[in-house]
């Protein structure tokens, strides 16, 4: 119920259920891909579909965490 709250509830309230809000045939493929609960704050996304064409899940804030890692990692020997 919580999920369907932000998804097909939300798509209701706003008027756009015919097109967003679940996962139905002739609705657009916005959908993201995650390692646990989307509504767990610990959840990583994995995946991004928008308008059915995958994107990669980055952020400036992805890159930085990876950039700042890899300098924290120690030296390989």
């Amino acid at each position: 119920e919580a999920l369907k709250a932000v998804t097909l509830n939300a798509a209701r309230v706003l008027g756009i259920d015919a097109e967003f809000g679940s996962v139905t045939p002739g609705k657009r493929a916005n959908l993201i891909i995650t390692d646990g609960s989307p509504l767990q704050p610990t959840t990583q996304i994995k995946g991004v579909f928008i308008a059915g064409r995958p994107f990669a899940p980055e952020s400036k804030q992805t890159r930085l965490y990876q950039r700042y890692s890899e300098r924290l990692a120690p030296p390989a020997e």
